[in-house]
C-alpha cells in the first residue's frame, strides 16, 4: 500500500503549509444523516485539492463505492472529513475524520474530563466539551477517550489508563485483564509545547515528565511507521487517534451504535483501522474506546454550536457518559514566566535564576524595565529588559528610612507606580507613607509618618496602609488607602486631599463626598484622567471620572465566579487593576486566581483555571496562585503572581 507521505514531503519542501493546499465544501450534516435524495447535489460540493477520500479508495481495501463525502475546514488548521461509503461486502459504512494541525498558533488539544475536575466521574462528550467552551477557551471538536474500568461496581470508575489534564496528574497507573486484553496498553499524549507522542505502558514511566495531556488506550494500529498485527478481529465502531511527522494529529471515529443510524454500519476491525491510518501518513496510532462510545463532535457551520456529529449511543440511544475525552480549542493567550524561579527568596542575577519574596506590585517605565514591589524582602527590585534582575533601592531589612537606594529602606512596600520624569512611587503599606525613588536611586518620603486618617501636606498627612499608588495625566498621584476605604491624592506642591470616599465602609456610587469604598486595594489611570479601582470586599471594579463621580463597571453583585454581561459578573477579592489604550480594563482577582477582562458590558477571564497552581501555557491551561497586581505594555498584559513568586505574562498568538 502507497501511503500519503510523499506528499507531506512535497508540500514541505516547497514551504507551503500542509492545511492551505484544502480548498474544502463548508456543507453541514448537524445531526449526522444524510437524506438520500441530497446525495447528488452534496457530492457535487465535495470539491478538495487534498482529497482524503481519494487516498483511502488508493491505499486501502476498505471502499468499493463512496456514495457521499463533505470536507470543511472547521478552523484554521482543523480539517473535518465525513463519508458515507460501501464496503466490498456490501455494508454500508460512515466514518468521521479530523485532522488538527497544532504548528498553528494558538490551536490546542487537551483532555476533558467530566465536570472538568481532576478526578474520576462519567459525563457525555459533549457535555465535557461544553464545561470548558469560552469566549477565549473555544472549543471546536471533540472525541472519546479511554476505555472505562468496569470492574468498580461502584462509582466514580476511572478509565483503564493513565490521564494528565494540563500538567495536572490525575491518574498515573495501568489496570490491564485478561478479560479486557485490548484495553490498558498505550497512551497518546501532548507536551507543553504541542508536540505528540505515543507509547506503551511501559514507556509511561520514562515520559510521564513531559506529558502535560495525555490519556490511556487501547491496542497499537501503527507504531514506528509500520501497521501492527493483531489478536482480536471482532467488528465495532472505533475511535483511534495518530499523528504524523509533521505534528498534524489524526483522529478518527467509525460510525456508533445508535438504532436510528440509517447507514446500518456496524463497525471495523483493527486492522482495518490501521490500514486507514497508515494511508494517511501516520507514524503512530492506537485505538481508544470504542463501541457506543465512539463520539465525534465539532463546532457546526453558520450555527456555532457544538454538536455530535455520529450516532453514538446506548440501548436507549441516549449519548453514553464517558471517562475522558480529547478537546481542540483555540485559544488567544498564553502565559509565560518573565522572571523567578517559583520559590521565595532573595536573588539578584538572570531571569531563569532570580528570586522574589510575595512579589506585591509592578509598574513599568519607557524602557521597558519592569520595578517590583518585593513584599517580604521589603525591597524595590528591578527588571531589565533582557531579564536581569537587580535590587534597585532598598536593604532587605524592613525599616523606614530615606536616602540612597543602598540604606533606604522600606516596611511591606505594597505597589508602585512610575511618573512622567522615570521616578518610581511606592506605596511603603507598612510605612503608611508613600515613597519616591528618582532614576538615580535617591528615596524620599512624598506624604504620610503613621497611621491614621488626615489631609494636609507632605509628612503632616496620614494614610492607614496604602496598597496602591498610580499618576494621573498631570502628575498627580492617587493612592488607594485601603484601611481608610477612600481615594487620596498628592497633588504637584506635595498636598494631600481625598477625592472620593467617605472613610466608612459601603458599597454607594455617587458624588466623592457620598461613595463609599470597601478596602480599595488596586488603582489605575487612563489618558482621560479616569480612575478605576479594584474595590477588594465589594468585589467590584469601580470607575472615578474627571469629576470625582464614582460609579460600579462590574460586579458588586457578592463574591463569587461569574463571567458574562457586568450587571451579572462576578469576582472574588478582585486586587490589581489596569486599564490599556483601547479601554480594556483587566482585574487581577486574589482569590478566584484569574485574569479578567471587563471588554465592553461584558466580563471574560483570559487566564487561570480558578485553582491555585504554577502552569505556563495557553488560556484556562495556565495556573497562578494569588495575582495580586497587573499592567498593561503593548500587546502584553504582566501580572505579580504573588503566591508563586514570580512575574509573568500574557501574550497574544
Amino acid at each position: 500500500m502507497r501511503r500519503i507521505n510523499n506528499t507531506l514531503k512535497l508540500i514541505v519542501l516547497l514551504g507551503i503549509s500542509f492545511v492551505s493546499m484544502l480548498s474544502c465544501t463548508t456543507f453541514d450534516d448537524p445531526k449526522g444523516l444524510i437524506d438520500e435524495g441530497e446525495v447528488a447535489s452534496l457530492s457535487a460540493q465535495s470539491t478538495c485539492q487534498y482529497n482524503l477520500t481519494q487516498i483511502l479508495k488508493e491505499n486501502t481495501s476498505l471502499i468499493d463505492s463512496v456514495v457521499d463525502e463533505s470536507q470543511r475546514m472547521v478552523a484554521t488548521g482543523v480539517t473535518e472529513t465525513i463519508i458515507r461509503y460501501v464496503d466490498p461486502s456490501g455494508d454500508p459504512m460512515r466514518v468521521f475524520f479530523l485532522e488538527v494541525d497544532l504548528n498553528i498558533p494558538g490551536l490546542y488539544m487537551e483532555v476533558g474530563t467530566p465536570f472538568n475536575q481532576h478526578g474520576y466521574g462519567l459525563q457525555t462528550i459533549k457535555n465535557q466539551a461544553e464545561e470548558v467552551n469560552a469566549t477565549h477557551h473555544q472549543v471546536i471538536a471533540a472525541i472519546n477517550g479511554d476505555f472505562i474500568d468496569n470492574q468498580y461496581e461502584t462509582l466514580p470508575r476511572p478509565p483503564h489508563g493513565i490521564v494528565h489534564k494540563n500538567g495536572v496528574v490525575i491518574k498515573d497507573v495501568y489496570t490491564h485483564t485478561a478479560e479486557k486484553p485490548q484495553q490498558g496498553l498505550t497512551f497518546f499524549g501532548l507536551d507543553k509545547n504541542k508536540e505528540p507522542t505515543i507509547g506503551g505502558r511501559d514507556d509511561y514511566a520514562a515520559a510521564s515528565g513531559q506529558l502535560f495531556n495525555a490519556t490511556g488506550g487501547g491496542v497499537f494500529l501503527v507504531k514506528n511507521g509500520q501497521i501492527q498485527s493483531q489478536t482480536i478481529h471482532s467488528i465495532h465502531p472505533r475511535t483511534g487517534i495518530g499523528y504524523r511527522t509533521d505534528g498534524t494529529v489524526i483522529m478518527f471515529v467509525v460510525d456508533g451504535r445508535d438504532s436510528n443510524y440509517n447507514t446500518g454500519s456496524t463497525g471495523m476491525k483493527y486492522t482495518e483501522m490501521a490500514s486507514v491510518f497508515y494511508a494517511l501518513g501516520a507514524e503512530n496510532a492506537i485505538n481508544l474506546d470504542g463501541g457506543g462510545s465512539s463520539t465525534f463532535v465539532t463546532k457546526t457551520y453558520g450555527i456555532n454550536e457544538l454538536l455530535v456529529r455520529n450516532l453514538p449511543g446506548n440501548p436507549n440511544n441516549s449519548h453514553r457518559e464517558l471517562v475522558n475525552s480529547w478537546l481542540v480549542y483555540m485559544c488567544p493567550y498564553e502565559t509565560e514566566t518573565i522572571a523567578g524561579t517559583g520559590i521565595a527568596g532573595f536573588q539578584n542575577g538572570s531571569s531563569s535564576t532570580a528570586k522574589f519574596d510575595n512579589p506585591e506590585g509592578i509598574a513599568i517605565d519607557q524602557q521597558g524595565n519592569i520595578f517590583v514591589a518585593d513584599r517580604d524582602n521589603n525591597v524595590i527590585r528591578k527588571i531589565s529588559p533582557s531579564g536581569d534582575v537587580s535590587t534597585f533601592a532598598g536593604t532587605g531589612v524592613a525599616g523606614f528610612a530615606d536616602g540612597l537606594a543602598g540604606v533606604a529602606k522600606f516596611n511591606s512596600p505594597w505597589k508602585v507606580a512610575v511618573d512622567n520624569q522615570g521616578n518610581v512611587i511606592v506605596a511603603d503599606r507598612g510605612n503608611h507613607s508613600i515613597r519616591k525613588i528618582t532614576p538615580g536611586g535617591t528615596v524620599s518620603t512624598l506624604a504620610g509618618t503613621t497611621s491614621g486618617y488626615q489631609d494636609g501636606s507632605g509628612t503632616h498627612a496620614k494614610f492607614d496602609q496604602p496598597t496602591d499608588v498610580a499618576v494621573l495625566p498631570n502628575g498627580n498621584i492617587v493612592i488607594a488607602d485601603n484601611r481608610n476605604h477612600c481615594i487620596r491624592m498628592i497633588d504637584s506642591s506635595g498636598q494631600v486631599s481625598t477625592i472620593v470616599g467617605t472613610g466608612n465602609v459601603g458599597h454607594v456610587d455617587g458624588a466623592g463626598s457620598q461613595a463609599q469604598f470597601y478596602y480599595p486595594s488596586g488603582i489605575d489611570t487612563d489618558t482621560n484622567g479616569n480612575v478605576f479601582v479594584a474595590d477588594r470586599k465589594n468585589h467590584a471594579i469601580r470607575k472615578i471620572d474627571s469629576y470625582n463621580n464614582v460609579s460600579t463597571i462590574a460586579g458588586g453583585n457578592g463574591e463569587g465566579m461569574e463571567n458574562g454581561d457586568i450587571a451579572v459578573a462576578k469576582f472574588d477579592d478582585p486586587y490589581g487593576v489596569a486599564v490599556g489604550l483601547d479601554g480594556k480594563v483587566f482585574v487581577a482577582e486574589l482569590d478566584n486566581n484569574l485574569i479578567r477582562e471587563i471588554n465592553g458590558q461584558y466580563v471574560n477571564t483570559i487566564i487561570g483555571s480558578n485553582s491555585e497552581g504554577y502552569i505556563d501555557g495557553p488560556s484556562t491551561a495556565s495556573k497562578i496562585n494569588s495575582p495580586t497586581d497587573v499592567l498593561v505594555n503593548g500587546d502584553e498584559i504582566i501580572f505579580a503572581d504573588y503566591g508563586n513568586h514570580v512575574i509573568r505574562k500574557i501574550v497574544g498568538n
